[in-house]
């Protein structure tokens, strides 16, 4: 295969592994679920720009082949960073503790520490759930993120 076609495979994986179908992806890389399906179903061919924005919400990486060193995977994308800083903002002034956060949306507490803190990626369930816990609409805590991204 490809660079086209790797990277199409690979979005595929990532949506199967890390969210719940290709719109969720869409909407957390604050783009047009439509652009991404057609992409995915080979019916348009990604425009570079948006193809990049996207790649960076999900913390890929292109890795060419005569590096002389290849640095580890980076565990998350300056999306994840601002989302993160969000939803923390977003649980510090809810009536929820952290603890409490944890085990109403099913995860341990170390689970969240790790995903919220940088150690890991921050998967769109995540996202979901915690925003419905802190009364916040998904689609504009995706926006305000995309936005700190974008001014950092």
């Amino acid at each position: 295969m490809g660079i086209y076609e790797d990277t199409l495979e690979g979005l595929r994986q990532t949506i199967v592994k890390r969210f719940s179908s290709a719109r969720a992806l869409a909407e957390y890389a604050d783009m047009n679920p439509v652009t991404l399906t057609r992409w995915l179903a080979e019916q348009r061919a990604p425009d570079f720009e948006k193809l990049s924005h996207l790649l960076d919400a999900i913390g890929a990486r292109i890795v060419f082949s005569d590096a002389e060193e290849i640095e580890p995977a980076r565990p998350r994308s300056a999306f994840d960073v601002a989302i993160a800083k969000i939803l923390l903002e977003d649980i510090e002034y809810s009536d929820i503790s952290f603890s409490d956060m944890a085990r109403s949306i099913g995860r341990k507490e170390e689970e969240l520490k790790k995903i919220l803190s940088g150690e890991e990626p921050v998967p769109a369930e995540i996202v979901y759930q915690i925003c419905n816990q802190t009364d916040q609409n998904p689609k504009i805590v995706m926006k305000k993120a995309a936005a700190k991204q974008k001014g950092s």
